[in-house]
Parts: C-alpha cells; sequence; structure tokens
C-alpha cells in the first residue's frame, strides 16, 4: 500500500483540483489545498505512524462512501483522518473500527466541518489522559452526524465524540452504546460549544477510572471527606395534622431553629479523582439541546449516570432516563457551578446513586421543570428524586412524584438559601427510611407550594419539612392518607 500525495504549488489559483480513489486499498493519502478527492468503496488498514494521519487534508474537500478504516494506530494524532484548515468532509456508509489515535479516529481542527451519515464506529480507543476515542471536532469547527452508531469506544474523555473550543455539533437519530470514557462515556463537550442532539438513544455508556491518578475533573463531586450523619435529626416542633385529609388554603411558616442540619454535600474540589458523566459532560459555556432521546442504563462511577453540564445551559424536551446509575451522586443528571437548566415533557424512572436519585442541582445554578414524571427514583442515603443546593432558583409545574425512595427526602430536599416553586404538582406514594418523605426544605431556603397534592406518603417523620431558618408558604394543597409514626404531615 503506497502513500498518495496530491498537492498542489499553486497558492493563490482559484480553480479546483480532483481525484477519485475506487476499490483501493490505501496506505496513506495526503490531500493538499484546493483539492477535491473522493474515496470510494476502499480500505485503509493497518496504517501506523507516531504523528501522521492515514487520511491528511488541508483546506481541501473529501468525499469517503462505503469504505472500511481498520485497525490504524498514531500515537500523537488521529489514526484514520485529520481535516484541518477550513477543509470539508463527507463521509457515507463508512465503517471506523478498532482504530487507536490520541484525537481519536477522526480528527477535525480549525474552522472545518464535517458531515457523517449511515456509519459505524465500534472499538476505537485511546486511553491517554484527555484523550478522546472517536471524533474530536475543535477550534470553530462543525459536524453533523446523522443516522450514526457508536459502541464500545473507549478514551479518556468523549469515547465517541469530543467537542471543544467554540465548536458546534448535531447530533440525530443516532445510538450510542457502550462507550467509555473518564469524563463524558459518550460525549464530552467544554469551552463555548453548542450542541443538538434529537432522537438519539445513549444505552449502557459509562464514565469510568482508567487511572488511579488524574487531573482536576469538572465532572465530579467528592465523597471522601463527608462527615454526614444520615441516621440522627433533631428534634423539631411540629404542625400536626391529624385527620387523613387536610385542604390548606393558605399557610405562612418561618422556622428559626438554630441546631446544625447533618445534610450538608460536599461541592468539588480541586483534587477530585473520581470520574463522571456516564452519556453526556457539557462544561464551561456550553451549550446542550437535547430533544426526543433516551438515556438507558448508563453508568458513572462518580457523579452524573446521564449528564453534567457545569457553568453551561443544558434544555431537554420530550426524552426519558431509565435505569442510570451513579456510584455518587446524581443518577440521572448534574446541574452545576452557574449552569442552567429547563426540564420539558420528561421521564425520570428508576435511576439510583448514592446521593440524590435522579436530579442533583447546585452552587447558583437554576432548574425549571414542566409536565415531567419521576419515578421509583432512590437513593442510598438522600434525594429519592431531586436534590437543590446552594442558593438555586428551582420552578416546577405540573409535575408528578411517583414512588420514590431515599432514606431522608423522599421526593425533593432543598438546603442552604434554595427557593423552590411547586404549582400543580402531584406527590404520590414516596417514601422514606426515616425523615421526610415528600419534601425537606433546609438551612434559609423558602418553598412556595400552589395546588399540590401529597398522598399516600410514607416516613418517620412527615411528609413535608421545615428547618433552620426557612420558610414556608402553601396555598390550595392537599394532603391525603400520608402516615409518619413520630410526627404529621408538616414539620417545622
Amino acid at each position: 500500500m503506497a502513500t498518495l500525495n496530491f498537492t498542489s504549488s499553486r497558492e493563490n489559483t482559484s480553480s479546483s483540483l480532483a481525484i477519485t480513489v475506487t476499490k483501493s486499498n490505501i496506505g496513506h493519502l495526503i490531500i493538499g489545498r484546493q483539492f477535491t478527492a473522493t474515496v470510494h468503496s476502499s480500505q485503509i488498514e493497518g496504517w501506523q505512524s507516531v504523528s501522521e494521519s492515514a487520511i491528511k487534508m488541508v483546506q481541501s474537500s473529501l468525499y469517503i462512501s462505503d469504505s472500511l478504516f481498520i485497525g490504524n494506530k498514531v500515537s500523537q494524532s488521529s489514526s484514520s483522518l485529520e481535516a484541518i484548515d477550513r477543509s470539508h468532509v463527507s463521509i457515507k456508509h463508512c465503517t471506523f473500527k478498532r482504530n487507536v489515535g490520541y484525537s481519536g479516529a477522526i480528527y477535525l481542527y480549525d474552522s472545518s466541518y464535517i458531515s457523517i451519515m449511515d456509519s459505524l464506529f465500534e472499538e476505537n480507543m485511546h486511553p491517554g489522559h484527555e484523550s478522546s476515542g472517536t471524533i474530536t471536532i475543535m477550534l470553530n469547527s462543525a459536524a453533523s452526524i446523522l443516522r450514526s452508531n457508536f459502541s464500545n469506544n473507549q478514551a479518556y474523555e468523549g469515547a465517541a465524540i469530543r467537542v471543544t473550543h467554540d465548536s458546534n455539533i448535531v447530533v440525530k437519530d443516532s445510538v450510542f452504546t457502550g462507550n467509555q470514557a473518564c469524563r463524558g462515556g459518550a460525549i464530552a463537550m467544554a469551552f463555548d460549544c453548542i450542541a443538538q442532539v434529537e432522537h438519539s438513544v445513549f444505552n449502557a455508556n459509562s464514565a469510568v477510572n482508567f487511572h488511579s491518578k488524574t487531573a482536576h475533573n469538572p465532572y465530579n463531586i467528592s465523597l471522601a471527606q463527608s462527615s454526614v450523619n444520615y441516621h440522627t435529626f433533631p428534634r423539631l416542633s411540629k404542625f400536626n395534622f391529624a385527620m387523613s385529609e387536610k385542604q390548606i388554603v393558605s399557610l405562612h411558616f418561618i422556622n428559626k431553629t438554630t441546631t446544625t442540619s447533618p445534610h450538608k454535600l460536599l461541592l468539588p474540589t480541586e483534587n477530585d479523582e473520581e470520574c463522571g458523566a456516564g452519556a453526556i459532560g457539557a462544561v464551561s459555556s456550553t451549550h446542550l439541546n437535547i430533544s426526543d432521546s433516551v438515556f438507558l442504563n448508563n453508568t458513572s462511577v462518580g457523579s452524573a449516570g446521564a449528564i453534567v453540564i457545569s457553568s453551561s445551559i443544558l434544555n431537554i424536551t420530550n426524552s426519558s432516563f431509565h435505569d442510570n446509575t451513579a456510584n455518587g451522586q446524581a443518577g440521572a443528571i448534574l446541574v452545576w457551578q452557574n449552569s442552567e437548566a429547563k426540564i420539558r415533557r420528561c421521564i425520570f424512572l428508576s435511576n439510583k446513586a448514592l446521593q440524590v436519585g435522579a436530579l442533583l442541582v447546585l452552587d447558583n445554578s437554576s432548574l425549571y421543570i414542566e409536565n415531567s414524571t419521576f419515578q421509583r427514583n432512590s437513593a442510598k442515603l438522600y434525594g429519592g428524586a431531586i436534590s437543590i443546593v446552594h442558593t438555586c432558583p428551582v420552578i416546577v409545574t405540573n409535575c408528578f412524584f411517583v414512588e420514590n425512595y431515599a432514606i431522608q427526602f423522599g421526593a425533593i430536599s432543598a438546603q442552604t438559601n434554595v427557593s423552590v416553586a411547586l404549582a400543580n404538582c402531584t406527590f404520590v406514594g414516596n417514601t422514606v427510611g426515616e425523615y421526610f418523605a415528600a419534601l425537606g426544605i433546609m438551612i434559609g431556603s423558602t418553598i412556595h407550594a400552589e395546588k399540590c397534592i401529597f398522598k399516600n406518603s410514607r416516613s418517620r417523620q412527615c411528609t413535608v419539612a421545615m428547618h433552620e431558618f426557612s420558610k414556608g408558604f402553601i396555598m390550595g394543597t392537599k394532603f391525603i392518607n400520608n402516615t409518619a409514626s413520630d410526627a404529621g404531615m408538616i414539620v417545622a
């Protein structure tokens, strides 16, 4: 297999040069400025180099169809294709398999564009520090990916796709299965990027720890120094409604106890060694938009079984999160560090974590949820469905919280200057092993609940709790058939 070198010395000419490669075994293809190359029904296999990709192109166009890229290895660049400096690439009906490259199988850089359709990316890898497994999109570049499959790829960051530095990506009708990375099991994004994900499935992707020592990880919250005691809670004054059903037209209460709350969540540290974001990680002023997609069986050894956003914006509509798991916090989604999240018409079902079964929002972030369902999510410690921590405004409207479970705070917990507004929400059958089956409002936080229903909750102590300088405003709300062995419906 020889090297094919197509370059032009005519730097200022406006005419283009064209070459077509069909039904060939290509060893190395170099495409210079102003060339247009077409590769059809060809194979690039077994290329090895320190820094040269199998196909390298600069300010040129490349059309690839019905071709195979198998077993190429490049230690310091992408293994199969490198496109830089305003290059354009179109890939259709191709397979990229078992390629090893520091920047993945495909590397797009410097205002370049790639379109990928109906292609397979399987078992590509490079677990080196800050490497990406399959596709890297950098520096004002853009990608469109349609009807493609990414399975069992591995990398340190973004095993399927890594997007950084003012780049954009659109993913539609694609499937991500079994991809593994330390940060962002399937997709990792950072630094002013925009992503649109539609009609796609993320199944059994995972954030794993490839290294015992890593640099600062912006996706994880450490539990190593936590001294929280989850088995003791101070005796509180209480409002105890003995009736099986009580309509609360208007209730305003302020709690001014000074007992220190045991329910504290540690913020990220600069030396976290665990990993996070089983499916997608988006940090540093990234915009992530997701619609009509499924996140199923994704896992994280650290935080966020499915998605992490940090200092970014997240919009999710018409999507579902089923059976995602985190060994740390946030079985499905973690929103933190001045982020904004809006969730509409979504389902969170049977997600699990050590703390916070489905959704964790913290550190000056904001959350808006409407017309969504949280059902059978669970946490081994606290926060069965949602937890909000540290100066976060939250609005929840027309949502259902059904049969969520934790040791404490079965459905929602809010602590440390958090504002929570609930409207037309229904809480049914949420349970805890110890305290606060539905709501726990802690440490200077405020709850506004209007036209809500709390039904069939079970706990040792109360359905709704207020603690330590918290405030509550409850209007037009019903409490039906809730049970507690030590106190009634509301404790303050």
